[in-house]
């Protein structure tokens, strides 16, 4: 039987069919949405994994969600359903920051920062594993494409009110992704996915610090401080001190050029002799390497679960 293997996030669900070691197909769903009952958003991915990929049966499915918070939830019900409707002998779930430290360093020591819709940083060294923010919008996430989407919205409407610190530039902007700036708060709070439709403007916001406009390159220069506190704080606490190795993945990582030279010299500052590493693989490979991983719940602890039909959960 193939094995399922998936990276839940809040832009998007991609999953992935594999033989052991060869992906034989992939495909993106809809992402997390705040409240959602996370064994329920499993199960469910599971069974649209049946009609997407055609098949009916998995050996092994894995992979991470944000959401967590570093705690990963009760899956036993789940392993049980999975296994009598699916053949499912066994359910790994971790935080999505776990998937995408495995996809950078494996087991060896470093700091990855995952900066998407949302951010978390994870490090792992001497003193064990230590994470940093991935709390949600509402209380954290700065420095996420969600915050960074935000700034630039709230710069086009402080425009649009004649307020300071307002950006023409972004006005425009939002109002050609959006509409009207008299109508979009309405049309914000009746959105389903709010936070993923603030995000997808960071994409506007770069778009303009590109073009020349302060106001948003700026807003680029904040994001890369926040994400440096990050890295350096999960560094700290996992008792990396020296030889710092660390790495930025996720969607926001594609705009380096706006969040540089900030970025390396706010990290660089904290932690001297620092070295930013290249990610040459993704989540979704990191989530791949926990159907592999001898004893996953050892490293990470609480980040990772493992449960199966059997025996509930490791």
């Amino acid at each position: 039987m193939p094995n399922l293997v998936f990276d839940i996030g809040q832009s998007g669900t991609r999953l992935r069919l594999m033989e052991p070691h060869r992906p034989l197909g992939e495909h993106k769903l809809e992402g997390f949405a705040y409240g959602s009952n996370l064994p329920a958003l499993v199960e469910g991915i599971v069974e649209a994994a049946t009609k997407v990929f055609r098949v009916s049966t998995f050996d092994q499915v894995a992979g991470g969600c944000t959401g967590i918070y570093g705690n990963v939830p009760d899956f036993t019900t789940t392993a049980q359903r999975l296994a009598e409707r699916h053949g499912v002998r066994r359910l790994v779930v971790a935080d999505d920051g776990v998937i995408a430290y495995l996809a950078v360093f494996g087991y060896d020591p470093g700091v990855i920062v995952a900066v998407g819709t949302g951010l978390v940083a994870l490090g792992s060294g001497p003193d064990g594993a230590a994470r940093v923010d991935g709390v949600g919008s509402l209380i954290g996430d700065n420095g996420a494409g969600w915050w960074i989407g935000r700034a630039g919205i709230i710069a086009g409407l402080s425009h649009w009110d004649g307020r300071s610190g307002g950006s023409r530039v972004l006005l425009g902007a939002l109002e050609s992704r959006y509409g009207s700036a008299s109508d979009f708060p309405r049309a914000l709070a009746a959105d389903p996915s709010p936070i993923a439709r603030v995000a997808a403007f960071a994409e506007d916001v770069a778009l303009a610090a590109r073009a020349g406009d302060q106001v948003a390159a700026a807003i680029w220069q904040d994001a890369a401080h926040y994400i440096a506190a990050a890295v350096t704080a999960a560094a700290h606490r996992s008792g990396l001190r020296s030889g710092l190795r660390w790495c930025i993945t996720g969607r926001i990582a594609e705009s380096l050029d706006l969040l540089e030279p900030f970025l390396d010299d706010a990290v660089q500052a904290q932690s001297r002799g620092a070295t930013r590493v290249t990610a040459h693989s993704e989540p979704l490979d990191g989530a791949a390497l926990l159907l592999d991983l001898p004893d996953p719940t050892t490293r990470f602890s609480s980040m990772i679960g493992e449960f199966s039909n059997e025996r509930g959960t490791a």
